[in-house]
């Protein structure tokens, strides 16, 4: 059976060539990264350092990130004003892309190599939609990048521990900080748990950061403090 979906797949690519999402150019057959062509993928800005959430201080690759409550280490895999990157993440999170994992996997991976992390105690969490929301995409963007992320670091994946306990509007449609604030507060509640551990959390975009803040306040409140937060890219 299996033979035979690769012979129609290959059927298919030789009446309908796949070309990159981004530019439209004929991708190669031994491409091996996703939809995405080597010149457009060349052209994402991997950031050589992480951050600290609260002020977004630059922090360089190598040093020993500071664990605060309200201001927890960021990593910012690229940046959104890279028209590259912000295409590849609208086209996962509102276009139904999920064929750009391997793709996502490939920039995870040279992210990682340059900031040269320890995260080999972590949990990896994704940020979880509401029910609602989950319904209507019908797959959680950030558990997409959790599951890459988890095939490189090989770390556990974890999509019971913190849970959207909350439906809210879209952040993408408030424009405000305190509105995005106001509009995730109680949003999150923490499910099934052994015991604290160290928790690595996986989101797609960190605008003023009140989701993830919020998502992280409440672990703190469990007794959770140790927390590293991974997105693709930061405004």
């Amino acid at each position: 059976m299996k033979s035979w979906r690769i012979l129609f797949s290959s059927l298919l690519d030789l009446i309908f060539p796949p070309t990159c999402l981004n530019c439209s150019a004929l991708l190669r057959v031994e491409q091996s990264f996703g939809p995405i062509c080597s010149d457009c993928l060349n052209q994402v800005e991997i950031n050589h350092a992480f951050f600290q959430s609260k002020d977004l201080r630059r922090v360089p690759a190598g040093t020993n990130p500071k664990f605060q409550e309200a201001n927890y280490p960021l990593l910012a895999v690229s940046n959104y004003h890279c028209p590259t990157t912000r295409k590849l993440i609208k086209d996962l999170k509102f276009n139904g892309r999920t064929t750009i994992q391997p793709t996502i996997k490939k920039l995870l991976l040279e992210y990682l190599h340059f900031i040269q992390l320890d995260l080999s105690d972590f949990i990896i969490v994704p940020l979880p939609l509401s029910a609602k929301r989950l319904r209507g995409r019908g797959y959680n963007q950030s558990e997409i990048i959790a599951r890459s992320l988890a095939e490189i670091t090989k770390l556990p994946v974890s999509t019971k521990l913190l849970i959207r306990s909350k439906h809210s509007r879209p952040q993408s449609e408030l424009k405000s900080k305190q509105d995005r604030i106001t509009n995730i507060q109680g949003a999150f509640s923490v499910g099934q748990v052994d015991r604290p551990a160290n928790l690595l959390i996986v989101d797609d975009i960190f605008t003023t950061g009140a989701t993830i803040n919020e998502a992280v306040k409440t672990l703190n409140n469990f007794g959770f403090k140790k927390i590293v937060a991974l997105v693709l890219a930061k405004r």
